[in-house]
């Protein structure tokens, strides 16, 4: 098992800078696109007057749409970054599950 454990890991080593890379850009694209926190704010807080809401309530409704909505685009990220390794990693894999055949004695 951990033989198994030894060339899974040798696997994903050289899947690592890439991934450093790939989150570095991902960062720059943010930092250039993203829209002031103000500016989406007041948005929300418009949203939820115009569905009826009055008072305090507000800021605290508009906060817990916008966690909400952040919470939801992160676990869609991470759900494709996970199949995107998974995929790759049984791309890589599925040649080698035809080598672990035994042949049978004549």
């Amino acid at each position: 098992m951990a033989a198994l454990d030894q060339q899974i890991g040798e696997l994903v080593a050289p899947l690592a800078p890439q991934m450093e890379q790939l989150t570095s850009l991902l960062d720059a694209q943010q930092a250039f696109s993203s829209i002031p926190w103000g500016d989406v704010f007041v948005r929300v807080q418009d949203f939820v007057t115009q569905a009826g809401e009055v008072g305090p309530m507000v800021e605290a409704k508009a906060l817990a749409l916008v966690h909400q909505h952040l919470l939801q685009q992160a676990t869609v990220s991470a759900s494709q970054d996970c199949f995107v390794l998974l995929t790759t990693m049984a791309l890589v894999v599925m040649p080698l599950v035809f080598f672990l055949r035994q042949r049978q004695a004549d």
